[in-house]
């Protein structure tokens, strides 16, 4: 009888026992794996029901603080690949908006995408981005990703004029050379022509459309920018003016690149260059 005693556990202890065993069952375990599962996207490992959207926006997250330029990281499943972006503040001002392509290797397949905004400054601290596409059928949005954010009150920007041909001359024969300013906001940099064109390249934005166009072509970008001695040498990557003609439109293109490049001191003369061409070959109407 005493070697039975011996393994006996006081009242006590039953009860200390059974609190740490119904603690193991319906605290610690529910807590390894009640996660929802996760399957691949791309380069991610997203919850099954978000795999089922068309965008999926992995940066920024909700809630969190952007900074200046924005990031905006995902994936897309869209239409040519083609989705579009806005930044809003919680004053409903429209910050920045414009569009992008996703890397997708085929119809129908996911394709990832990494985008820097520059955006205007805020009215107020927080705001809205959001990512979405529009649809083939009939132009209205979809697959729309609202993503609540702040704004970081240590963004550091400075601001930088490029130029556009105002509409009426563009569609009435006017003077195309007669361009006009609108003002960016881009991050403080060293590199402050090429950040100037760089914005010039992005083209209008809806609130600037009504007014202005650039006779730029979309598929026109920047190999390099040297300045010396007071002239800007510009070179374009091979095709970036592919299809430009006509007068009105060689001579604002090169107005809209002159007018933007000399908005520095250090800049009294452009010449623009363009890969696999001569320079007389050129923007030649």
């Amino acid at each position: 009888m005493r070697s039975f005693e011996k393994f006996l556990i006081p009242a006590g202890g039953v009860a200390i026992l059974a609190l740490v065993i119904f603690s193991i069952f319906f605290f610690i375990l529910p807590q390894n794996t009640a996660q929802a599962p996760v399957v691949p996207v791309g380069d991610f490992w997203v919850p099954v029901e978000e795999s089922l959207r068309n965008i999926i926006v992995a940066e920024p997250v909700a809630g969190g603080v952007i900074g200046f330029p924005l990031t905006i990281v995902g994936q897309a499943r869209v239409f040519e690949a083609v989705f579009h972006y806005r930044v809003t503040d919680d004053a409903r001002v429209v910050l920045a908006e414009g569009h992008a392509m996703a890397d997708a290797p085929d119809t129908g397949e996911f394709g990832s995408f990494t985008v820097l905004v520059n955006y205007d400054e805020p009215t107020v601290p927080g705001g809205v981005v959001e990512v979405f596409s529009y649809s083939a059928k009939d132009g209205s949005e979809q697959d729309m990703v609202r993503i609540p954010v702040v704004f970081s009150v240590d963004a550091s920007a400075e601001e930088v004029l490029v130029y556009f041909v105002p509409r009426n001359a563009s569609e009435n024969g006017g003077d195309c050379t007669d361009v006009t300013e609108v003002t960016r906001r881009v991050p403080d940099t060293v590199a402050i022509a090429h950040a100037a064109l760089g914005e010039l390249l992005e083209g209008v934005d809806a609130s600037e459309g009504e007014e202005f166009v650039s006779l730029i072509p979309t598929q026109a970008k920047v190999r390099s920018i040297g300045i010396e001695d007071g002239v800007a040498t510009v070179t374009f990557v091979q095709d970036s003016f592919l299809g430009s003609a006509g007068s009105c439109m060689v001579t604002g293109i090169r107005a809209q690149i002159e007018a933007t490049l000399k908005q520095f001191s250090s800049v009294t003369s452009v010449i623009i260059l363009e890969e696999g061409k001569s320079a007389d070959k050129i923007l030649q109407p």
